[in-house]
C-alpha cells in the first residue's frame, strides 16, 4: 500500500515536474509553513497531501535596472534585507519588515504570505502598489498573474490547485512606501495599511501614482486617490486632499479588529503618509 493510500501524504520533490505532478487528490503546498500547519493545528484541517517546495530553488533573487526577480520562497526576512528590493521596492521591504516577528519572518516565505491572502495583507498590498506580476507555474508552463488579478476573495486565489507560485516580478521604483495602522507594532494583523508607489517629474509634479489600501477584504488599488495626485505638485495639502477620497474605491471591513467606522476614519490618513512618504516628505497628517 503507497502512502497516498494511508491519507495524508508527504513529499519534497527536488524537481518542479514532480512538484506539480504531486498536486493532486487535496494536496496542498508547503513553503516555511507559518499559514498552512498553523491552519493544521489549529482548525484541524487535513490535506490530502502536502508538497513541500524547500528543495526547488525558488529563494533567488535578481535584480537589473529592469526588473527585480523574486522567488517565492523567499523569506520575509531576506525580503526585508535584501539591496535590491530595498532599493528599487522599498514597499515591499517595509511590509515584509512589519509582517509578524523575526521568528515567524525567518520562516514565512513571499510566495507563501501572498497566496494565503489574508484581508489586508501587508505584502499583498505593498505588490500591489508596486503593479508586481506573479509567475505561476502550472503541467502548461508559466501563466503570468498581474497582482491585481491575484485575490478571488478573503483567503482564496486565482492560482489553480495544480500550479505552484514560482516567482514575483517587479519594476525598480525609485519612491515608494508602505504604512500599517495595527493594535501593535509586531505579531499583529493590521487594521488598516497602504502602500504608494509615485513618479515625480523634476518640478515637483506627481507624473504617475500607484496606491494600493488594505481596508477591506482583501487589498485593493485607489484610482480616485491617484487621480487626485497626477498632475498636481505634491505637498501634505495635496495628499490629504486626494487621500480623503479613498473611500470612494475601498468598503472598509467590520469584523473582531477592528468596526467599519474605525477604519474609514484611519485609511485616509494612512494613504496620505504613504503617500508623503513615497514622495519623500515628513507626514503631517
Amino acid at each position: 500500500m503507497g502512502d497516498r493510500d494511508r491519507g495524508s501524504w508527504f513529499r519534497a520533490p527536488r524537481e518542479m515536474k514532480e512538484a506539480i505532478d504531486a498536486l493532486s487528490d487535496g494536496a496542498r503546498v508547503l513553503a516555511g509553513g507559518t499559514d498552512l500547519v498553523a491552519t493544521m493545528n489549529i482548525r484541524g484541517e487535513r490535506p490530502g497531501g502536502v508538497v513541500w517546495i524547500g528543495r526547488l530553488g525558488l529563494e533567488r533573487i535578481a535584480a537589473d535596472d529592469d526588473l527585480i526577480r523574486i522567488g517565492a520562497g523567499a523569506s520575509l526576512a531576506t525580503v526585508a534585507s535584501d539591496p535590491a528590493i530595498r532599493a528599487g521596492a522599498a514597499a515591499l521591504a517595509a511590509a515584509a519588515g512589519k509582517l509578524a516577528g523575526p521568528s515567524v519572518r525567518n520562516l514565512a516565505t513571499l510566495g507563501g504570505s501572498l497566496c494565503a491572502a489574508w484581508p489586508r495583507s501587508d505584502v499583498g498590498c505593498a505588490v500591489l502598489a508596486l503593479d508586481g506580476v506573479l509567475v505561476a507555474t502550472g503541467r502548461g508552463g508559466e501563466r503570468l498573474i498581474p497582482m491585481s488579478d491575484l485575490y478571488a476573495g478573503p483567503r482564496r486565489t486565482t492560482i489553480t490547485p495544480d500550479e505552484i507560485l514560482t516567482e514575483v516580478r517587479i519594476r525598480p521604483a525609485a519612491r515608494s512606501s508602505f504604512v500599517k495602522v495595527a493594535r501593535r507594532s509586531s505579531f499583529a494583523l493590521p487594521v488598516v495599511n497602504a502602500a504608494a508607489r509615485l513618479e515625480i517629474g523634476q518640478d515637483g509634479v506627481v507624473a504617475e501614482a500607484v496606491v494600493a489600501v488594505g481596508a477591506g477584504s482583501v487589498p485593493e488599488r485607489a484610482p480616485s486617490v491617484e487621480e487626485g495626485l497626477i498632475g498636481r505638485a505634491l505637498d501634505p495639502t495635496v495628499a490629504r486632499e486626494a487621500a480623503s477620497r479613498v473611500l470612494e474605491d475601498v468598503t472598509p471591513a467590520d469584523d473582531e479588529h477592528a468596526s467599519s467606522w474605525y477604519r474609514s476614519q484611519v485609511a485616509p490618513v494612512a494613504v496620505a503618509r504613504a503617500v508623503l512618504a513615497a514622495g519623500g516628505l515628513e507626514a503631517t497628517a
